[in-house]
C-alpha cells in the first residue's frame, strides 16, 4: 500500500512557512512543552534533580 512505515512518521518535515504560523500563535508561546526545542530528559531533570525530590511524586 504505502512505501513508508509508521516508524517514519516521527520524522517529518514540515515546510518553514507551517513552522512560522505556529510559531506565532499565542498558545505555543504560552506551552512550553510545544516549543521547538524542548527537551524532555532537561525537564525532568530540571523537576527531579536528585533522588529526594521523587519523594512526594505519587506512584
Amino acid at each position: 500500500m504505502y512505501e513508508d512505515s509508521e516508524e517514519d512518521y516521527g520524522d517529518v518535515d514540515l515546510p518553514p512557512e507551517l513552522l512560522a504560523a505556529l510559531a506565532q500563535s499565542p498558545e505555543v508561546d504560552s506551552d512550553p512543552l510545544e516549543q521547538p526545542e524542548f527537551d524532555v530528559v532537561e525537564y525532568v531533570n530540571d523537576m527531579f534533580p536528585d533522588e529526594g525530590s521523587l519523594k512526594d511524586v505519587d506512584a
